[in-house]
């Protein structure tokens, strides 16, 4: 299941990792929710409310930017497609890639490699709307 930006398992296996690593109610004040409200999404219930999408969506890109979890192409597809969510659907298919084509060569060019989960998202072409 997809919640917004980022599939519900991938918000459920980040929480569950962070509550392993440190508490329940510390997990749950960074989300902005109750502990019971993130034990019961650990167990697999559902989001019901937008609100709670976009707070558990807004820990994990803030978890991310932390250095604690590691990059994926779909963080790297939904990151890019925060960005340009305002641009008319039109253009947003391009300026992903532009994005993703100018990354790829200052890693390159920088590094001398272009890392795994940037490869990946620039083969995967990048839906700018999804579903």
């Amino acid at each position: 299941m997809h919640s917004g930006q980022f599939r519900v398992s991938t918000l459920r296996a980040a929480v569950a990792a962070a509550v392993r690593e440190n508490t329940l109610r510390g997990v749950a004040r960074d989300i902005g929710l109750s502990a019971p409200a993130v034990q019961n999404f650990i167990e697999g219930a559902e989001p019901r409310r937008p609100s709670t999408v976009q707070k558990l969506e807004g820990w994990y890109v803030r978890h991310l930017a932390s250095g604690k979890s590691e990059l994926s192409s779909e963080v790297v597809r939904a990151s890019i497609l925060l960005l340009v969510r305002d641009l008319p659907p039109v253009d947003r298919a391009r300026v992903v890639a532009e994005v993703l084509e100018l990354v790829a060569a200052h890693h390159s060019s920088r590094l001398g490699f272009v890392p795994r989960w940037l490869d990946q998202a620039q083969g995967h072409g990048l839906d700018p709307d999804p579903a």
